[in-house]
Order: structure tokens, then sequence, then C-alpha cells
């Protein structure tokens, strides 16, 4: 845990020996790490001669990928198990579609918020008699 030193504390002898100690094991410590001597450890980097292939170079994405969006892919709600009420009982269904009007567009709007999503979906009930 750290905390601040009170200045009362440190008119006190003894920890103001602690705390130059302190400050005396972390300033060895960085010391110890200072450029030169990770220089000596991992060796210098010559960028100039920074071909040897490990730094892949990627190719940019193309347009047409996003055309190929389908949005079906990123609904959480499909394949989800959901309770619906049947009668007097709760019954589990999965979500199995979305449904689409005659145009083959979604029914509904989807929304960040559950409560705002007015989607419409199939579901496939899992009665057990």
């Amino acid at each position: 845990m750290v905390q601040p030193v009170l200045e009362e504390d440190t008119s006190n002898e003894a920890i103001r020996e602690e705390l130059a100690a302190l400050d005396a094991a972390i300033t060895s410590k960085f010391n110890a790490h200072s450029k030169e001597s990770v220089a000596t450890i991992y060796g210098s980097y010559d960028e100039e001669n920074d071909d040897d292939g490990v730094t892949p170079e990627f190719e940019p994405v193309e347009n047409d990928v996003i055309e190929d969006f389908d949005p079906d892919v990123m609904d959480s709600y499909l394949t989800a198990q959901v309770q619906l009420p049947l009668g007097d009982e709760l019954v589990l269904g999965n979500v199995i579609a979305c449904k689409r009007d005659a145009h083959g567009n979604p029914i509904g709007k989807a929304a960040d918020n559950p409560i705002f999503d007015t989607r419409v979906y199939l579901v496939q009930l899992l009665i057990r008699e």
C-alpha cells in the first residue's frame, strides 16, 4: 500500500534513514536498467538494417468486404435460449431467425438498448410433455 509521508514523520531520524535507504534502493534499481545496460544485454537497434522480416506488412482492406456484410452474423439474439409464456407456465425456446418482410428486410429496428429494439424473431419452442 502506498501512502504519503506525514510532515511530522520527516522530523524522526529513524524514518528519514528508512526513506533514504528506500530512495537509494530505487535509484540503484533504475540505474541497473539504464539504456546502456539494456543495449549491452539485448544489443542495439539498427533502424537502417532492420530487414529481418519480423515485422509483418499488412495489405489494406478492400471496400468490397464491407459490401458483403451480413447483419445476421452480428445479431446477438440469434441462437439465444429464451423463456416464453405458454398458458400458465414458461417454456424454453431457441431464437432461430429474424422475421423479414416481402422484400427481405428485417421487421422492426435494431437498437443498442433492448427496450427500444423492435425486431421480430422466430422462436422454436422446446415443449416437453
